[in-house]
């Protein structure tokens, strides 16, 4: 059972836009850890703005988005628990957090490629 009133889950159900962009924002977080054991500045996604994207989107693209959000976050994860792990063994975690920044962009890029062109 949901703590939200029945109308309000409904509400949040329904709009593919709002449920990906609450799963982009905790990616985003994600990232930043990323990027800080890949020794690189915390973003370098120049006006890679996915919010401002998913709310251009109509319902089909958002829901799109939300399963390719998905997708990211189910190698995000993972990566992320490796990456700390060899960390705390005292060894490098640059190289492989540097490759898994490069997928995070690239599947930012992509999100954003399905936001309608003004």
């Amino acid at each position: 059972m949901s703590a939200l009133p029945p109308h309000r889950e409904h509400f949040v159900a329904a709009d593919p836009a709002l449920r990906a962009g609450a799963r982009w924002a905790v990616l985003e977080g994600a990232a930043r850890t990323v990027a800080e054991l890949a020794v690189l500045r915390e973003d370098d996604g120049e006006g890679a703005d996915v919010g401002a994207a998913l709310n251009l989107m109509h319902a089909g693209a958002a829901e799109l988005a939300c399963r390719a959000i998905d997708d990211l976050a189910s190698v995000m994860e993972p990566g992320i628990c490796a990456l700390l792990t060899v960390r705390e063994r005292g060894q490098d975690p640059a190289p492989a957090a540097g490759a898994l920044w490069s997928e995070f962009v690239a599947a930012r890029a992509a999100l954003i490629g399905l936001a309608p062109h003004a």
